[in-house]
């Protein structure tokens, strides 16, 4: 590091940091390779100390033969970000601080509001519309050509095009620049004033009392670093925010909550059984599933679990094959004692990137320089063709260990199939470690964790999934949810009058109506003058006999949350099949609960609500995963290309149904014609093995609950 002449970074930012954590600025341990220095954590840069986890290697931050700055990105809690950048500006100076600028392009949903709104178009058939956008990934040769492609694969957003002429400018708007804004996360300090650099703009952002006016640099991060200004990347996380006010409430310091150790049981086993609901990181589908077949046992387990449930390791097989040894159900196969030394604690299998570098130095004796490469290689994703330039290197390192050529050439094999899916083992413990804080949290103090989780959730779907995990028996809870009621203050908060009534309630931020300015005023006035009911409200500016009557009919609703509206939804539907108002339908006898995560046949009926649709092309699917065109005349009837993944939800958790390429014409108009939010979908499945818990349909209807 010295010899880089990187010293005076790391003590800029060393002290920034630590600056923000004595103001009480909650940090994340760390995020990416940075966890694997010893400095960054003496520093207090970061708060993972590499010495507890010897599979990080420092290489993977800084090596001697690399040239590119260190990069450092941290989290910050969301609403209190906004101090890192006021302490480099007391230090440094207003004119030498500022963020870096971002370029925005028009993509296929945001050229169709544009369009609707400047032609006037209907706003709910232009979202309907958009509800069927094709959307790729970025290396994607047609990243560009989303709407274009959609409206040729989907006659219903054609004839909203042919209906409404003036939508086909959206076509010519995708790909182009849309406006100018600024990188909240992308600080900068430069050793001169910053317009001495480049052209800066003043402007605001934020809204109401957090609305502040930055300096904006009129370039992007890559140009940033370029003209050699210091950057951080200082990331604002909803995950912290909940943290900060849930220790908050208990009075816990930031050093409490570092200290939690990584091998409390009771938290461990909440990670076994699956209770992952409002855990960052882990509450994904598919990172549930893959948590409850592993049954985590350590702190590592949980970083491995981050690692498998990313798409790479999902789609190679590699997930499967590391949990099936782990199980018991398939024999580590152990290629040389080298490759078992370092992949001990991975079942044997290659996960992380680390693990690859590791195996180049200690068996093929590759240099730095070329392990540098082969990073790089991991990193950008080359494939399979760029790492065989190394492999005569490797071949010839390994024959000095005593490793033949069939042995050596077995080891390259595995990391070259690795090397298309492996992750970086430092951001995977630094993660699992942010989610093993919430997990701690939640498993000790529950009703402090999901008032915190309330307080920070604004959409209303995710709201109702944290209410009914509350009161989720199969984890031994039945937390209560009260409305609000008058004196009880403007957010959610914990309460607690018996073991039998306890929970939380929302406060009057959570009516219907009542924004952050009325919410203060009502604030303002219990503080001062008290609230005994509803009715003393008249007394507020803004707020009138009809807002009380509204706020009275709310609060005394027996389930104002709606958390129990799938619930109520799938008893009045399996009442109309018994009864046989809907006649031919089959009996919904199985729930998510029901879908085994072992890989047996199964066969069921299950309902739920349609929450997300996701249509895959084949062809476009097999290019965005290998870069390569799939030949039409290698496949059976390529012109059923489509299939769809449903995903629902039923009164017990997810479920995940796929209509193959076979059966999707049959179904089509029904997927696309379904309201997602309020429809149900009644499915006949079965589950394959080694799919996980995903189910194929074989037939299906869909079911609007409000018909009579």
């Amino acid at each position: 590091m010295e010899s880089k002449d990187f010293l005076d970074y790391f003590a800029v930012l060393g002290d920034v940091v630590r600056q923000a954590k004595e103001r009480g600025v909650l940090v994340g341990p760390a995020r990416g390779s940075a966890a694997a220095s010893l400095c960054c954590y003496i520093w207090r840069i970061t708060e993972v100390n590499p010495m507890e986890y010897p599979a990080m290697l420092f290489e993977r931050f800084i090596a001697p033969d690399r040239n590119d700055e260190p990069d450092i990105d941290l989290d910050f809690e969301d609403e209190r970000r906004d101090v890192v950048r006021q302490i480099m500006i007391e230090k440094y100076g207003v004119d030498r601080v500022g963020n870096i600028g971002t370029f925005t392009k028009y993509k296929g949903k945001n050229a169709i509001d544009d369009v609707a709104r400047v032609y006037s178009v209907p706003r709910f058939e232009a979202e309907k519309a958009k509800e069927f956008i094709v959307e790729r990934s970025g290396g994607d040769s047609r990243f560009d050509q989303g709407i274009i492609d959609t409206v040729e694969m989907f006659p219903p957003v054609k004839a909203f095009f042919d209906k409404y002429p003036d939508m086909y400018r959206s076509i010519e708007l995708e790909g182009n620049y849309k406006s100018f804004g600024v990188h909240a996360a992308g600080l900068v300090i430069g050793n001169q004033p910053l317009d001495q650099y480049v052209a800066t703009y003043a402007k605001d952002v934020g809204t109401g009392a957090g609305k502040k006016n930055v300096r904006v640099l009129s370039v992007d991060k890559y140009d940033g670093e370029h003209l050699g200004l210091m950057k951080l990347d200082a990331l604002g996380l909803t995950t912290m925010g909940m943290i900060r006010n849930a220790i908050d409430m208990l009075g816990m310091t930031l050093e409490d909550l570092y200290d939690i150790p990584m091998t409390d049981e009771k938290v461990l086993d909440a990670f076994a059984r699956a209770d992952v609901t409002g855990i960052f990181q882990f509450e994904g589908r598919t990172t549930k599933m893959i948590c409850q077949q592993m049954a985590p046992e350590t702190f590592m387990d949980l970083a491995a679990v981050n690692a498998l449930s990313r798409p790479g390791p999902l789609h190679s097989g590699s997930t499967g094959e590391y949990l099936a040894i782990r199980k018991g159900n398939k024999p580590r196969e152990d290629i040389h004692p080298l490759v078992t030394r370092i992949c001990e604690f991975t079942e044997g299998q290659i996960i992380y990137q680390e693990q690859i570098l590791q195996i180049c130095g200690d068996i093929g004796k590759l240099p730095w320089t070329h392990r540098s490469a082969i990073r790089k290689i991991i990193s950008s994703k080359k494939g399979e063709s760029a790492f065989n330039a190394m492999w005569e290197q490797f071949r010839d390192g390994a024959a000095t260990e005593g490793i033949d050529a069939k042995v050596a050439a077995e080891i390259w094999k595995r990391m070259v199939t690795a090397g298309t899916y492996a992750f970086n083992i430092a951001h995977c413990v630094s993660y699992s470690m942010l989610g093993f804080w919430a997990m701690w949290l939640k498993t000790y103090h529950p009703l402090e964790f999901y008032a915190a989780q309330l307080q920070k959730t604004a959409d209303a779907e995710r709201r109702v999934e944290l209410m009914r995990d509350m009161q989720d028996r199969r984890f031994g809870r039945d937390l209560k949810v009260r409305p609000p009621a008058p004196g009880t203050g403007v957010t959610w908060a914990p309460f607690y009058e018996s073991e039998e009534e306890q929970g939380v309630r929302a406060g009057y931020h959570q009516i219907p109506g009542i924004g952050d300015v009325t919410a203060s005023l009502i604030e303002e006035f219990e503080r001062e003058v008290g609230i005994r009911e509803w009715g003393d409200l008249i007394a507020i500016k803004g707020i009138g006999p009809k807002s009380i009557e509204k706020i009275e009919e709310f609060a005394n609703k027996p389930d104002p949350f709606g958390i129990g509206d799938i619930r109520r939804a799938v008893a009045a539907i399996k009442k109309a099949i018994k009864n046989d108002d809907l006649p031919g339908l089959p009996f919904p006898k199985n729930t998510s609960e029901d879908v085994p995560y072992e890989a047996v046949e199964w066969q069921g009926v299950v309902l739920g609500r349609l929450k997300g649709r996701n249509l895959k092309d084949m062809f476009e699917d097999h290019r965005s995963r290998t870069g390569e065109e799939l030949d039409p005349k290698s496949i059976k009837r390529p012109e059923l290309k489509d299939k769809v993944t449903l995903y629902l939800d039923d009164e017990f958790g997810a479920l995940t149904a796929s209509v193959d390429r076979y059966k999707y014409p049959k179904f089509q108009s029904d997927i696309w014609e379904a309201r997602e939010g309020k429809d149900f979908v009644l499915a006949i499945v079965k589950k394959i093995p080694f799919s996980g818990r995903n189910l194929s349909i074989q037939q299906m209807w869909v079911i609007d609950p409000e018909e009579d």
